[in-house]
């Protein structure tokens, strides 16, 4: 789900969790307000895309047979969808709650925490993102989104005394390009570990 971005393994871990219903409680409990979670990834291409049905693999390869531009159409502009459509939303500030609980272990135990950190940090998506402009070899643990306008990545990134700070960048409905969102990402991200190891070198 997280290393691949694969949107069927995301779907079962949110059936495993409970379903959207459940995952949107959690986030309450642990007093996240700006944040729901109202469909599963098949739900949100069929609506994206405008299909009949689900886009589990079967129904979107039918899709794909019968229209072939359908993939290419990923980062088709939706604006009725990003815009108008209060399901599956967050905040930047939101997510960084989310972000801030599990780094302090509000929400999960240190075991798990270090597993999920691990496991972000393997991500294969998004490398001209969070990562495109740090020095190499800084560790960041990060997980990518990114459909039509839509282009974000949030995680942790590492300085070199061994602190870290955690970080969310979103955009929506941009008319750039793919590249161009990357590379707005990766700048406010190098702005941020400038500011914080500059900050640490003038102590």
């Amino acid at each position: 789900m997280i290393v691949e971005s694969d949107n069927s393994a995301t779907d079962f871990l949110l059936e495993v969790a409970g379903g959207s219903e459940a995952v949107t409680k959690m986030l309450r409990d642990i007093g996240i307000t700006d944040f729901r979670v109202d469909r599963d990834v098949s739900e949100i291409l069929r609506d994206f895309y405008g299909l009949e049905d689900r886009a589990y693999q079967s129904a979107a390869l039918a899709a794909y047979a019968k229209d072939p531009t359908l993939l290419s159409r990923q980062s088709d502009r939706n604006l009725k969808f990003e815009q108008k459509d209060p399901r599956d939303q967050t905040s930047p500030n939101a997510m960084l709650e989310l972000l801030l609980a599990i780094d302090n272990g509000k929400v999960l135990s240190e075991k798990s925490r270090e597993f999920l950190l691990a496991t972000m940090s393997r991500t294969r998506t998004g490398n001209a993102r969070l990562k495109g402009l740090l020095p190499k070899g800084t560790p960041v643990a990060h997980k990518t989104g990114t459909i039509g306008g839509v282009a974000n990545d949030v995680g942790y990134v590492t300085l070199p005394d061994g602190r870290r700070f955690a970080i969310v960048v979103f955009t929506k409905s941009s008319t750039t390009s793919e590249a161009d969102r990357d590379r707005a990402i990766a700048e406010v991200t190098r702005a941020l570990y400038d500011f914080f190891y500059l900050k640490s070198q003038s102590k």
